[in-house]
C-alpha cells in the first residue's frame, strides 16, 4: 500500500485540518518536521487556522475526548506495542473517532507474534527495538471488538511476517 505521509500531512495542513502527531523518539519527530518544513508549523491565514501539533511520548499516554477525531493513522508504531497494549490502543481509538465519518488507517504484522526484540536496531551500536503481532484474525477480531467496521484488510509480503494494513470505519451510532 504505498502512501506518502509527508504530503498527506501537507496536504490535511493546507486544508485546515489539525493534526496530532506522536512519537516516543526525539529524532523521529525531528526528522518529520524537517520533511515537512514550513507545513509542520502552526499556519494561519484569515479565518482558517491550521497546526500540527508535535507530542514526544509513549502513544499509550495519548487522550483524546470520545467521537473527537475524524481519523486515526498509525504506521509502524502499533506494532511496537506489547499485544494488550496494542489491543487497548485499539479500543481507544475506536472511541475516539467520530461515529459515521471516523476512519482508521494502520498496519499490523501479519504474524502472532508474542514479542520480538533487536538489541542493535539499523546496525547501531547502542538503541534497541522492541515488535509483537497480534496476527490477521486476532487484529481484525480486535477492531471489530472495538466498534470499528473493516473496510479493508490486506496482506504485504514484504518481510519475514508480512505486513497487515487495515482500514477501518466507526459506524453511525444507531
Amino acid at each position: 500500500m504505498p502512501f506518502c505521509i509527508d504530503q498527506f500531512i501537507i496536504y490535511c495542513v493546507v486544508f485546515s485540518f489539525y493534526i496530532t502527531a506522536n512519537d516516543i523518539s526525539t529524532g523521529q519527530l525531528d526528522l518529520a518536521r524537517k520533511a515537512l518544513g514550513e507545513h509542520g508549523e502552526k499556519i494561519s491565514s484569515g479565518s482558517s487556522s491550521s497546526t500540527v501539533d508535535w507530542v514526544e511520548g509513549d502513544m499509550m499516554a495519548l487522550d483524546f475526548p470520545d467521537a473527537s477525531l475524524d481519523a486515526v493513522l498509525g504506521f509502524y508504531s502499533v506494532i511496537h506495542l506489547p499485544q494488550e497494549e496494542q489491543i487497548a490502543l485499539v479500543q481507544r481509538i475506536g472511541r475516539w473517532l467520530k461515529p459515521g465519518t471516523g476512519l482508521f488507517l494502520a498496519n499490523f504484522s501479519g504474524s502472532e507474534m508474542k514479542s520480538a526484540v533487536a538489541e542493535t536496531w539499523l546496525d547501531q551500536e547502542k538503541g534497541w527495538m522492541y515488535w509483537s503481532g497480534l496476527g490477521i484474525a486476532m487484529t481484525e477480531y480486535t477492531l471489530q471488538g472495538a466498534g470499528l467496521k473493516l473496510e479493508t484488510s490486506k496482506l504485504e509480503q514484504d518481510t519475514v511476517d508480512g505486513t497487515h494494513w487495515v482500514v477501518a470505519s466507526r459506524p453511525a451510532a444507531t
